[in-house]
């Protein structure tokens, strides 16, 4: 938007190919995300502040631009079946990714540290029908509310 903001910048980061600067707006001292190529008319301070270590972990754990950077931490256990399971072998969706047990048919069970449940659901809607929510059981029920809504109106096309 056309809005001037002062923020303190934290790092420039990548996500599904769009660039985004990670910073601190001096206006409401939340953590955000700005498209780079939205931002305008950029001045850049000789200013030094003290960096939020938090903050950069939670960048680096992120899985997409969803996360939450003030949000609370909670553990989402997923199931990838057997067509699936190399890719999470192969590359981890997160840092803090764990294979928690690997099944006689090729499917594995894997826990994932996130901080908002848009950004896991966005992750777990990529890999449909492959890939499920074991736990929390919340989460599966919004992946069952979102699955049900696409398929009413993929239906009334």
């Amino acid at each position: 938007n056309d809005k001037d903001r002062v923020a303190r910048a934290y790092k420039i980061a990548i996500f599904e190919g769009f660039w985004y600067l990670y910073a601190q707006d001096k206006n409401d001292n939340r953590f955000k995300t700005f498209y780079i190529k939205n931002i305008e008319k950029l001045s850049i301070k000789d200013t030094i502040f003290e960096v939020d270590f938090n903050m950069l972990e939670k960048l680096d754990n992120a899985l997409n631009i969803w996360f939450e950077p003030d949000g609370e931490n909670f553990e989402v256990i997923l199931l990838a079946n057997k067509n699936i399971s190399k890719y999470f072998k192969r590359r981890l969706i997160s840092k803090n990714q764990k294979i928690l047990n690997e099944f006689e048919d090729g499917s594995i069970k894997l826990s994932i540290i996130v901080s908002s449940k848009r950004a896991i659901l966005h992750e777990v809607k990529k890999w449909l029908p492959d890939l499920l929510i074991v736990s929390p059981e919340y989460l599966k029920q919004d992946i069952l509310s979102l699955i049900n809504d696409f398929s009413s109106q993929q239906k009334n096309i």
